[in-house]
């Protein structure tokens, strides 16, 4: 609608609206009695303009406030009235109102919220026709509109999952379908991978699976005759009338629930306009080969419930479609064909071929048939001519450039050039082994759009190489290594999409799975590459060292503060710098494994990320104790050292020196010079390497009980001490990072473990690229290739591949059933939507009380002697008035005039006591508050703090909340007064929390445990 359209649109509008608002109103009641009074009211409301809508809800709420004044009742498709109910309806329609208002004019994402929870429970949906609500969504959800995403989201998802009921199907409901609900929900954001969930072998679609559900629902629901085709109907012409615009996979998913919509049915219902439209839909271009194969599939099978259409020509039909590619492969230049020779295959056969036919003869399926033969040349004891081989190399990946590099020759190039006799010829021609080199890198770069391309690559380069040694000389296979580790291959969306198209055809033609369109997987890819550095020790040491100097160099120079989560990091390089290693251990100098270790530790001590520091501990740990070069005493020497202005650092020293020390040649006294540092680092002023400290104790403890190490069991400061830790809550109920980073040296050094190891969950994680079988399914196929056992003997792996990790038991809350509730009688009022942003009408001193007037809800005085900022004072004021704190004790009042104090406050500060209280004070009015009943309760991490949420963590209903300095915490002058102190429980990697936050979350917990007028039980206390 243009300016103009909208302009006359406006002021038709207004004069509707003063007509209805005269006296008299003539032919009120003829009007309103007619469908064309509230359709075209409907239609107005359906225009993208804020001004249009807010005239249309005035001219319902203005109609509405008439019809009293008559006794019509009304039962037409856009509107329904009853005289005798009017108030009901009255109500109805105002819910309605707000609701609109709410969801498409004010768009706040919790008033939308609140709109989707209300039209599930409340009987508006009873007195407001369907076509209303129909209106109210497609205003948010067609694309025209400038609704923000998240609220369309919200309401979209809402209609998806059946939240929001839309029972009857009429025109305005397919008018909804087709204009608003369908474009929105094929949109292709809601296909990214954050929809996709690997499942087994396959991919699913969780946005696509929603949408086949609901429109699948939609059609068995349809009870007249006439509604199944039409709602089919409306469906397929949905997909031809987008064309190109609609997402391609979006197409697959609609025909998907169509087809589960009419096999729920099952009646033929459709009629021959029906069977036309399917196999339009069916020859629409552009579609990727799975996702055409299963779309042919959906439409042809939907084809079958038509009543005219027999079964048997379905069939036909899809069966001439399908050879369809066959018959265009068979047309044009004649082929390549492998002679019938008795002599068996020849390369000059194939290269006089090529020359004569001008290589016309690649056309089509000759390319396939030309690696085949060569394929089958080189796999004869017979040497061919190196010269040779390079012409008939260089003509099929020529053909393959013209083709675009089609998916087939891609796949199945790599086993042809990088055969072992390929490789092998290489180094007797200069010419041969440059085309390879290319060849390789060629191929690495369409691995990372192409990934069906990395089993394929992998898997030959991994058999050229251990069948060949020398490969690492004439291919470059140190830039592949290094280019894989720095970016590692990933699956786009659309290739996923692909998979997930895969998956669905399966579930109908168990032989047309990924495997059947793409070949072995990503992660079987992935094994060929790990398995093949997992045996490097044959394919040379001084490799092995030049490829990790590459990867860790970065690593090392990092500059501080290093941050998390960097983009060119990941978990691959330190995978492939541990593989390596492994290589190396025992069999290099003392000065190469000590420069190694360094290199290790230089990054362990500015490393943040917990995944990363597991595997350097891993690795450096793994040196101690295969590496004769390793001196074990420097961990010692690191951890004797009284600077802890890296506690990050000292505390990984620490896990490794327990990791070390319970090795099984480590000798007592390593035992026992570490358990004597250990009982002055648990009591360290920083929390981790405290921590640390403690939880490293009781496994040495028991180590050297079960060696019967008189020295460190006779011990009674350690026996104590240990005893001690044991009985902590911590240690009986530990946290789920901690379970998480548990490794045995020796018995946790496995494939399995590195790749599927419990260290990936720790936040934040990182799914799982490969996994133990994916080694197996590697080897299996190694043993059933006649040609690799019979010529190639691989050498051990150096990683053994272990056993499954076992996922550890981590606590989880149990699910609370909802009480169940009598139904609630309607009213007509609306549960409160949320009005922060709203102006208030009244001034403010008839709405608050002042300080002088307040009444404290709960006995909780909040401390913040110790707090100078004058912003936090600002925010624990703000909390302190609203959990209701009987006052506020601050160092001075001088900061109540301040801006950095009042910018955060707000008002607070007037609305609740606070008094000047020096820290100097403090044990004063500590004893004086404890004389009146009251608790000294701390906000400070101990190793006796109260997590806050757990079990036994209940908070005093008379207390004083003492808050601690912003750096330093709570001093030991001030500590000692406290009777109990508690914390915030966290899972992040940042020390705490802010004070004025961490006041906050105690508060609330206060009020929780308490409720909301001090008695206990009434929030869930």
């Amino acid at each position: 609608m243009d300016v103009l359209q909208r302009t006359e649109a406006a002021i038709g509008l207004r004069s509707w609206y003063r007509w209805l608002y005269a006296d008299g109103s003539p032919g009120f009641e003829a009007a309103v009695a007619t469908n064309e009074y509230w359709a075209l009211l409907q239609s107005r409301l359906s225009i993208d303009s804020r001004e249009l809508r807010l005239y249309c809800l005035a001219i319902l709420k203005l109609t509405l406030e008439r019809l009293p004044n008559t006794n019509l009742n009304i039962e037409l498709p856009c509107f329904k009235y009853e005289a005798a109910n009017r108030e009901d309806y009255r109500a109805g329609y105002e819910t309605y109102i707000t609701f609109f208002k709410a969801a498409v004019l004010d768009r706040y994402s919790n008033q939308v919220e609140e709109v989707v929870s209300e039209l599930q429970s409340s009987p508006v949906v009873h007195y407001v026709p369907q076509s209303w609500f129909l209106v109210l969504f497609s205003s948010v959800l067609m694309p025209s509109t400038g609704i923000q995403e998240n609220v369309r989201k919200t309401i979209g998802s809402a209609v998806l999952n059946n939240r929001i009921v839309t029972a009857t199907f009429d025109s305005y409901y397919l008018d909804f379908l087709v204009r608003a609900f369908l474009p929105w929900s094929t949109q292709g954001f809601h296909f990214t991978t954050n929809a996709l969930r690997k499942e087994g072998s396959g991919i699913r679609c969780m946005h696509g699976e929603l949408l086949e559900s609901y429109l699948a629902k939609k059609i068995s629901a349809l009870a007249t005759e006439s509604g199944p085709p039409a709602f089919v109907e409306a469906c397929l012409q949905f997909i031809l009338d987008r064309g190109p615009k609609l997402f391609p996979y979006a197409a697959m998913h609609v025909l998907h629930g169509v087809l589960a919509g009419l096999n729920a049915l099952r009646q033929s219902c459709l009629e021959l306009t029906h069977v036309d439209l399917a196999v339009q839909v069916s020859q629409r271009n552009g579609l990727p080969e799975a996702a055409r194969d299963v779309c042919h599939q959906f439409c042809f099978d939907i084809c079958q419930y038509s009543k005219y259409f027999p079964r048997k020509t379905v069939q036909l039909l899809r069966s001439d479609i399908a050879q369809e590619s066959e018959r265009d492969l068979a047309t044009g230049s004649p082929t390549f064909t492998a002679p019938a020779d008795k002599d068996g295959p020849t390369l000059k056969y194939l290269l006089d071929a090529l020359i004569q036919s001008k290589f016309t003869c690649l056309k089509n399926r000759g390319l396939s048939n030309a690696c085949n033969h060569a394929r089958a040349v080189l796999s004869k004891s017979a040497t061919p001519d190196p010269s040779q081989l390079h012409k008939v190399f260089d003509a099929i990946w020529n053909e393959i450039e013209i083709r675009d590099y089609p998916k087939g020759a891609l796949m199945d190039v790599p086993s042809l050039f990088f055969h072992p006799s390929s490789v092998t010829l290489a180094t007797l021609e200069t010419d041969l082994r440059h085309f390879l080199a290319g060849i390789l890198q060629n191929l690495h770069t369409l691995v990372e759009g192409r990934v069906y391309v990395l089993a394929p690559l992998t898997s030959s380069l991994r058999r050229a190489c251990l069948a060949v040694p020398s490969t690492i000389d004439i291919l470059p296979v140190e830039d592949f290594v290094v280019r894989f580790a720095l970016r590692p291959p990933e699956t786009r969306s659309e290739f996923m999409l692909e998979w997930v198209a895969a998956t669905i055809h399966q579930e109908y033609n168990a032989d047309k799975g990924y495997s059947y369109y793409y070949g072995k997987s990503r992660s079987y890819g992935y094994a060929c590459f790990y398995d093949m550095l997992n045996r490097w020790p044959m394919l040379g040491r001084d490799a092995a060292r030049r490829i990790i100097q590459r990867i860790v160099e970065p690593w090392e120079k990092q500059k501080l503060p290093v941050p998390i989560v960097s983009k060119w990091k990941n978990s691959a390089q330190l995978h492939v710098v541990l593989l390596l290693c492994e290589s190396l251990l025992g069999r290099s100098d003392g000065t190469t494994s000590g420069n190694l270790i360094h290199q290790l530790l230089v990054i362990l001590s500015v490393e943040p990320l917990p995944r990363y520091r597991f595997l350097l501990e891993w690795m450096i740990t793994r040196f101690y104790l295969r590496d004769p070069n390793a001196q074990r005493h420097h961990v010692l020497t690191e951890l004797a050292n009284n600077d802890q202005s890296n506690p990050k650092y000292l505390a990984s020293m620490l896990k490794i020196a327990s990791m070390v020390a319970r090795l099984p040649d480590s000798p007592e006294s390593y035992m026992f010079a570490l358990m004597t540092r250990l009982v002055v680092l648990s009591s360290s002023p920083k929390i981790v390497i405290r921590h640390e400290s403690q939880w490293a104790l009781p496994p040495l403890w028991d180590h050297a009980v079960a060696k019967k190490w008189k020295s460190v069991v006779d011990n009674p400061a350690f026996e104590a001490l240990v005893s001690y830790i044991q009985t902590l809550p911590k240690y009986s109920d530990p946290p789920r990072e901690r379970v998480y980073e548990r490794f045995d040296p020796i018995e946790d050094h496995s494939l399995a473990t590195l790749f599927q190891g419990n260290y990936l969950k720790a936040e934040p994680s990182e799914g799982q690229i490969l996994g133990r079988q994916d080694f197996i399914d590697v080897w299996t196929d190694d043993a059933a290739n006649d040609e690799s056992s019979a010529v190639v003997e691989f050498p051990p792996a150096v990683v053994p591949l272990g056993t499954p990790p076992t996922t550890p038991s981590v606590p989880q809350p149990l699910p609370v059933e909802a009480p169940s509730q009598p139904p609630v009688p309607f009213t007509p009022s609306l549960a409160p939507f949320q009005t922060k942003s709203s102006t208030l009408s009244l001034p403010l001193q008839d709405l608050v009380p002042d300080a002088s007037t307040f009444q404290p809800t709960h006995p909780v005085i909040l401390i913040a002697s110790l707090i100078d900022a004058p912003q936090n004072l600002g925010g624990l004021s703000r909390a302190a008035e609203i959990f209701g704190c009987e006052s506020l004790q601050i160092p001075s009042l001088s900061v109540l005039s301040q801006n950095a104090f009042t910018s955060v406050s707000v008002s607070s500060h007037l609305h609740i006591p606070i008094a000047a209280l020096p820290p100097a004070e403090l044990p004063i009015f500590f004893a004086q508050k404890k004389s009146e009943g009251y608790i000294i309760v701390g906000v400070e991490q101990t190793d006796r703090s109260l997590v806050l949420g757990r079990e036994g963590a209940e908070l005093p209903k008379k207390c004083v909340l003492v808050m601690g300095a912003e750096r330093t915490g709570i001093p030991g002058e001030v500590l000692v007064w406290c009777d109990v102190c508690v914390e915030v429980p966290q899972v992040g990697v940042t020390r705490s929390l802010n004070v004025q936050t961490a006041g906050s979350v105690v508060l609330f917990e206060y009020l929780r445990q308490w409720g909301e007028r001090g008695e206990s039980g009434v929030a869930g206390g």
